[in-house]
Order: structure tokens, then C-alpha cells, then sequence
């Protein structure tokens, strides 16, 4: 690639943030395309550490609901864009997380909406108006996402399973499709030696003692699993030791799993401590973290965790099926509460060297270190430009 090509690349994304699952690796990701090409990102927020490397152009969208968000996002970038390309000279690429933007170069899906739907919709346990909301937002990004990757000329996955799932669901797609596995800062989340577990414990109301599963999301706990977690701490009568903290979620949803685990009378074990901006104590002073989510597609959340010397408790799922090996870094469960059952009593028991599981989780980590990411990242718009699939002409 000519490093004094002056190319510009149009990003488009709802929150490019440290905070965001997908935001994340984008920042990381442009961070690294920053050196070479005149980025332009369109966004409702931006993360500090690309405010110097980056055009911003600032999208407000309502907070919620989701689908309103999300639609109002993409009818603003929409007509910013079209302002902005109107205006623009020489070359141009454009990006977009999944299909928040029609006319892309390249889609950079996180999901697929339409195999959510058609395969795991109906087990979610997601009630009333919620339901009704969350549907409306999948159906809206089903329809987005195949659009967009109709367009696109490349269309990058996080995960070989959630490659294969969009071209069982997007058969034209097949020859677009590349994968970059996230990526995860191991430096930033590796352990300090003077870090004092015991000390940090004590100030959210574990014991040293305890056996502690974190979990980990901004939210939708019922797809990401804490139904079952709670629910086998329910199976496990004889061991009040066992304790789940959960980091994450809004306070209405944090109160409804509040009264569940009262209901199942194993309130005092289950620590919630809200959304943290950091939440890389919370990992390192847990034994496991536990994460029997029904769909992802690579969830990062669970790499930063083996990043942080934590063995991985886990459904089948893309992403994870590819790293974790059952015994050595972690466990790959039945989304049931019986299966996660099984391995706890098992631990209680001691028949698994935690330490060392936590040792081999850092060192699979390692494979996905932000460099490889970046480096990757550049091959795919190097090849880009080289087959000449850079725009040229107006809007």
C-alpha cells in the first residue's frame, strides 16, 4: 500500500467506546487504520483515546428503546453522509457495524438478527413489552444487516461460527466473508502481583473462602445465562459458599434477578455491584467466570476474563467453542442449571486446579492480542485497494 495515498475511511457505528462489546474492537481496530488513512467516524459517541486520530461527526439518538435508537441513528447517518460525501474528494471506503449503513464497502456484523430469530427467539425468556421491544429491534436489524451485506464488498466475523451461520442464513454472501477474532488488551488485564483479593472481597461481602463465579453484561442477563446460574445455586443446599457476583445490567433489571434469588432463597449468595466502567477487579478476584449465554458470536467479555487469569465456565457457543478446552482453560456446559450444577460440586470437592486453569486461560488469551488484530485489519483493506474497490466517484 502507498502509505502517502490519501484515502479516506467513512466508519459508522452506534457507540465506539472502551464500554461497548463491538465499539471496542473497532477502537482498537481504527487506532491502527488511523496511521494510514484519513478516518472519519460517525457516531453518538466517541472514546478520548481516538478524539486525536479521528473526524468526528457526533449522530444524537435517543437512549432507548433499542429499536428507536438504532433507527434513528441510521436515518441520521443517512443524511449526514450524503452531506458529507457530497463534499468529498478523491478516493473513499466505508464501514459499518452491521447494517447501520445500506451502501458500505465493508459490514462488520456482531450478530446475525435473522438466526437469532429463527432459531432461538422462541427461548427467550424475555416478557411483556420488553418482548415486544426486543423483537421489533431484531426484526429492524435482520432487515438492515441483509441489506447491507448485499452491498458490501467484505464482510468481516469475529467468529468462524458466526461466519458459517450468516452464509447458512445469506447464501450469496459466502465469498465476502473473512474472520478476525476480537481482540483483548492481555497487558491491561493481567492480575498486579500486589493486587489483594482478600481485601477486595471483603469490601462487596465475600469471604475469602467463598467459591466466586463472576458474570459479566451490560445487560439482557436472560440471554446471557443468570436465570441458570442462580437457579443452580438453588441445587446446591449444602454449599452457601458458592457465590455469584454480577457485574452489569440497569437497575430495573438488577432488581427483578434481586427477587429471584430471593424467591429461590439464595439472596445471599448472588452479589450484584451495578455496570463499572472497569471491571477487571471483579475478574481478578473470582475463581470463575461463568457465562452460559444463550447466542453469541464472539463474546469478548469472556476472552478479557481468561485475559485476567480466570478459568471459563461457558455454553456452546461461536467465539469460545474455538479457545476453551474442556479441563484445561475452563468448561463448555449445557445451558441448564443441572450441568452447571455438576462441575460447582466438583470444585467444592477440589478436582480441578483452579490456578492452573486460570494460567492456561491468560496464555490462550494471548493469541488475541490488539497487533494481530490491527494487522489483520490492514490486510483486508490493503487487498481492498488493490483490486481497485475503493469509491472514486461522487455520492
Amino acid at each position: 500500500m502507498d502509505k502517502n495515498m490519501k484515502i479516506k475511511l467513512f466508519v459508522v457505528d452506534l457507540s465506539v467506546k472502551q464500554t461497548s462489546p463491538a465499539g471496542s474492537c473497532i477502537l482498537s481496530e481504527l487506532i491502527g487504520l488511523s496511521e494510514i488513512f484519513d478516518i472519519h467516524l460517525l457516531a453518538t459517541e466517541i472514546d478520548p483515546d481516538l478524539v486525536q486520530k479521528v473526524v468526528f461527526h457526533k449522530i444524537e439518538s435517543p437512549s432507548a428503546p433499542l429499536v428507536l435508537r438504532y433507527l434513528v441513528f441510521s436515518k441520521r447517518v443517512n443524511r449526514k453522509l450524503r452531506v458529507v460525501l457530497e463534499n468529498t474528494e478523491g478516493p473513499y471506503l466505508i464501514q459499518t457495524t452491521q447494517g447501520q449503513y445500506e451502501n458500505c464497502t465493508v459490514s462488520y456484523p456482531h450478530f446475525c438478527h435473522r438466526a437469532y430469530l429463527k432459531k432461538h427467539w422462541k427461548s427467550s425468556s424475555i416478557k411483556g413489552l420488553r418482548r415486544i421491544l426486543r423483537k421489533l429491534n431484531h426484526l429492524y436489524h435482520a432487515h438492515a444487516e441483509e441489506k447491507a451485506f448485499k452491498k458490501a464488498k467484505v464482510v468481516v466475523t469475529p467468529s468462524r461460527g458466526l461466519a458459517g451461520e450468516l452464509v447458512e442464513m445469506y447464501p450469496s454472501i459466502s465469498e465476502k466473508i473473512k474472520v478476525i477474532a476480537n481482540p483483548v488488551d492481555t497487558v491491561h488485564y493481567e492480575k498486579p502481583i500486589d493486587f489483594d483479593k482478600t481485601n477486595a472481597r471483603k469490601e462487596i461481602g465475600l469471604k475469602t473462602n467463598d467459591i466466586v463465579l463472576s458474570f459479566a453484561a451490560l445487560g439482557d442477563f436472560a440471554r446471557k445465562g443468570l436465570p441458570e446460574l442462580i437457579k443452580s445455586l438453588a441445587l446446591l443446599e449444602n454449599h452457601k459458599n458458592v457465590k455469584i457476583l454480577v457485574v452489569g445490567g440497569k437497575p430495573a433489571e438488577i432488581e427483578s434477578y434481586r427477587k429471584m434469588a430471593l424467591k429461590m432463597r439464595v439472596e445471599n449468595q448472588v452479589v450484584f455491584v451495578g455496570f463499572k466502567k472497569d471491571i477487571r477487579p471483579y475478574l481478578w478476584m473470582s475463581d470463575i467466570f461463568s457465562f452460559p449465554s444463550l447466542y453469541e458470536i464472539f463474546s469478548l467479555v469472556c476472552i478479557q476474563a481468561a485475559a485476567a487469569g480466570v478459568p471459563l465456565m461457558a455454553s456452546q457457543m461461536h467465539g469460545v467453542e474455538e479457545y476453551l478446552e474442556p479441563g484445561k482453560n475452563g468448561w463448555l456446559i449445557e445451558r441448564t442449571p443441572e450441568s452447571i450444577r455438576d462441575i460447582l460440586l466438583q470444585v467444592v470437592e477440589g478436582k480441578f486446579d483452579l490456578e492452573k486453569m486460570g494460567s492456561n486461560a491468560k496464555n490462550t488469551a494471548m493469541q488475541y492480542d490488539h497487533a494481530r488484530y490491527r494487522k489483520k485489519w490492514m490486510l483486508v483493506y490493503e487487498e481492498l485497494i488493490e483490486k481497485d474497490l475503493v469509491i472514486n466517484k461522487a455520492y
